[in-house]
């Protein structure tokens, strides 16, 4: 456990350090373009499959990439997620 954990701030550092000003940038805020629903399977992620970087897109996983259809009762999880990303990080066209 501990190696994995060594490993994942090294590859983190490596990373980080190709592109410091990005996240310096992004510790300021974030604006995606996109939003993607995907499944939470841990063999895929979608910010690699599609080539995104980051603070390109708002990532939403959940099992079998499901968008129910809206109720307030149940459910709450995607509309929260839509309802966050439409208030917090997306402006419509005039």
């Amino acid at each position: 456990m501990v190696l994995h954990i060594i490993s994942f701030l090294f590859i983190g550092n490596i990373i980080f350090r190709k592109n410091p000003a990005l996240y310096g940038e992004l510790a300021k805020g974030q604006a995606p373009k996109f939003m993607v629903f995907a499944c939470s399977d841990s063999r895929v992620c979608p910010s690699h499959v599609l080539d995104f970087q980051p603070s390109e897109a708002f990532v939403v996983t959940n099992v079998a990439n499901i968008v129910p259809p809206y109720d307030h009762t149940k459910y709450a999880g995607a509309g929260s997620a839509i309802e966050y990303a439409v208030l917090h990080h997306y402006s419509l066209p005039p």
